[in-house]
């Protein structure tokens, strides 16, 4: 504890100890150097927060090139992912140690089950963490290999604006063929020196100016759309086609994501700190149970007159951890009616 106090510094951020669901004053009271290991997890949190508003706040300006858009909706989702992300670290299940109510046989089992954070549950919550990270990840590698795949994007658009072109051309094929035919015909008709065909002439052509005039200015506002989209989706969809350092990118930051967990999970459940932490705890239950039980007590013996002298302290029902059925024979019960009848 003195040593501790001397790292002024260091145990300055008490908030940084409560952020990852850790008792910052059973911690002072322990003579452990875990809090360094609470230390680093706190501020592998913080790292993960401030990476996760940073890439969000990037996604968004990428979508819709609105500051105030983007840091609303940016904020909402970094807070989101950060009480989401805080929610799973704090009821990340941990088993417990040894206390004074558990006898050795117990603590063996306990400590032989190393294959509980592959138990469905924790799987589940891990899994999430690592699409959240995952998630986070992709707007960064965006960020990192914007310039590289310039040329795809590049190939792509042209592929998507012909495309687009030959769909607006397809909309007015039959009538320009129409158009055309009877061109044809007039001008055929004005070979043979008919001179009123004319007029008929320069309507049809000017309706063809008029059709490839709309054409050309629908493919000019789709060139100018699809050249200023950004193509999010599609864009990753190169990224981790082409560039293989983006999967080793993503597969850092999840892990980042899941460190956190790991670190507080893998310290040993005999540590000071969860000791000191159950101690507090079944005294808190006993000390709590001891008006429960004198209330309870007193109701009987005055509402009904009986007296009563059961007791229970945090290694009995209802405050233990584990329900054991006890199974009780005709003879017990017996027994039990006997013995509470001989007590009145």
């Amino acid at each position: 504890m003195a040593n501790l106090k001397r790292n002024n510094l260091l145990l300055y951020p008490k908030r940084l100890i409560d952020l990852i669901g850790i008792d910052y004053r059973i911690l002072l009271k322990t003579k452990s150097k875990v809090i360094y290991r609470f230390y680093f997890t706190g501020f592998l949190v913080l790292f993960v927060v401030a990476l996760s508003l940073v890439s969000v706040f990037y996604a968004f300006e990428l979508l819709f090139h609105r500051w105030f858009v983007e840091f609303a909706l940016s904020s909402f989702f970094s807070i989101l992912l950060l009480f989401m992300y805080l929610l799973i670290i704090n009821t990340f299940s941990k088993q417990g140690g040894k206390d004074e109510h558990e006898d050795d046989k117990v603590i063996t089992d306990r400590r032989r089950k190393v294959s509980d954070i592959f138990k469905l549950p924790q799987l589940l919550r891990l899994s999430f963490i690592g699409f959240m990270g995952f998630i986070i990840s992709v707007p960064i590698n965006i960020y990192f290999f914007q310039n590289s795949v310039d040329s795809e994007m590049a190939a792509f658009k042209q592929e998507l604006i012909a495309n687009f072109e030959n769909r607006i051309v397809s909309l007015d094929e039959h009538e320009v063929i129409e158009l055309k035919k009877r061109k044809d015909f007039y001008e055929k008709q004005y070979s043979l020196g008919v001179n009123a065909v004319k007029e008929p002439i320069s309507r049809i052509e000017q309706k063809l100016n008029d059709v490839r005039n709309k054409q050309n200015q629908l493919v000019g506002q789709v060139r100018n759309e699809v050249y200023s989209a950004y193509f999010f989706v599609q864009r990753i969809n190169i990224i981790y086609s082409s560039q293989l350092v983006s999967y080793l990118i993503s597969f850092l930051i999840i892990s980042i994501f899941i460190l956190p967990i790991l670190l507080i999970y893998f310290i040993s459940n005999d540590n000071d700190y969860y000791a000191l932490k159950r101690k507090y705890a079944n005294e808190l239950i006993d000390f709590h149970s001891v008006a429960t039980n004198e209330k309870y007590i007193n109701i009987f013996k005055e509402k009904f007159d009986v007296r009563i002298s059961k007791r229970y302290t945090a290694k009995e029902d209802p405050f233990n951890r584990r329900f054991e059925q006890k199974v009780n024979t005709q003879s017990d019960f017996q027994k039990d009616f006997i013995n509470n009848q001989s007590e009145l």
